[in-house]
């Protein structure tokens, strides 16, 4: 029996409650807030059929049966991406696609758009839940001098998340639309950092992004933004950077290793969910427009300053840092495989 079927009872059931109490079919609709049609229709039924029970309607007969429900319900769940028309030949049922989608709705199933994440192999899978397991024990002083690094590329055809309010089969009107031009787009590509105690440094790098270059940026940029907000000398930092070629440079390694004020953390392979940084770059997306920018130079600068609207939002970036632990016992929940963030 449903939550709402059991309420309707319940209520009904005060009804012949009261009455039996002694309170006139007048009295018990301002009791309950109900009409008195409504009271006198359940002490009636109450009195010659002793149900409070719903009549079963009477309609088009159901073309399924449980089991037949339940085996559209096992065909979706193993095969997740497939249409309610390629369900439906499957299932080699005499009912339509509409009929499919009506009875996973009914059990709670729904057709949405998926998470779409890059492939894991077994191996990145085991590195994942290694990392994962090694770190998840991290307390908030140690999660404080953690440093988040990486590379972003803002292009002035970027957006954030497109809604249109409209009206049913309106999609196409030319007014709800959203026109996305490519051609004539520029493209600035930045580094930056965050910390649990709000947003860093944001600096530009070329368009070809080599070792060397790394290498100036942890040299000019880094290191002296930390000490300067986060840990002065010769307090240790602990170091955040992706996999990619440019980071495990020979050179690179080689400053790495000459800088042993600086743990760098063996970060894994395919970690984009596990660093916080990643929801920054999103909020900076969310809510901007940058289609106006029409030079390298001004997305540039539209991208700093939405950097710097962040930067008064101490509280925001620490939130993403603390989820830091909910990242990695969800990696570990998955055995290696992706969290939800």
């Amino acid at each position: 029996m449903l939550r709402g079927e059991k309420n309707r009872i319940a209520l009904r059931g005060r009804i012949i409650g009261l009455h039996d109490a002694g309170k006139t079919p007048s009295e018990i609709p301002h009791e309950l807030g109900l009409k008195k049609d409504t009271v006198y229709l359940w002490l009636r039924r109450w009195n010659e059929e002793g149900k409070l029970e719903d009549h079963k309607r009477t309609g088009r007969r159901r073309v399924t049966d449980a089991n037949q429900d339940r085996m559209l319900r096992n065909a979706a769940e193993a095969s997740p991406f497939s249409t309610s028309v390629a369900l439906t030949q499957e299932s080699g049922l005499p009912i339509s696609a509409r009929t499919v989608r009506r009875r996973l709705h009914e059990q709670g199933i729904h057709h949405r758009t998926p998470a779409v994440k890059e492939k894991l192999t077994e191996r990145h899978r085991k590195i994942r839940l290694q990392f994962a397991s090694d770190h998840v024990a991290y307390d908030m002083d140690i999660l404080g001098r953690v440093v988040f690094s990486d590379e972003k590329t803002f292009s002035s055809t970027t957006h954030g998340r497109m809604h249109c309010w409209r009206e049913n089969n309106t999609r196409y009107d030319r007014r709800h639309i959203y026109e996305n031009a490519k051609s004539g787009h520029v493209t600035c590509n930045v580094w930056g950092w965050i910390s649990l105690h709000g947003v860093g440094e944001l600096t530009e790098i070329n368009e070809r992004f080599t070792a060397d270059q790394y290498i100036e940026i942890l040299e000019e940029v880094m290191l002296p933004s930390v000490r300067s907000y986060l840990l002065p000398y010769p307090e240790r930092i602990v170091f955040v950077q992706d996999r990619c070629p440019v980071h495990t440079a020979r050179v690179v390694r080689q400053w790495f290793n000459e800088h042993q004020e600086i743990q760098l953390l063996d970060w894994p392979p395919k970690g984009c969910d596990m660093n916080p940084i990643e929801d920054v770059w999103a909020l900076m997306v969310n809510g901007w427009e940058p289609s106006e920018e029409r030079t390298r130079q001004a997305l540039l600068h539209h991208t700093q300053q939405e950097w710097e609207l962040l930067r008064r939002k101490p509280q925001l970036i620490a939130k993403s840092v603390e989820s830091m632990k909910r990242r990695l016992q969800e990696v570990i929940l998955m055995e290696g495989g992706w969290s939800s963030y």
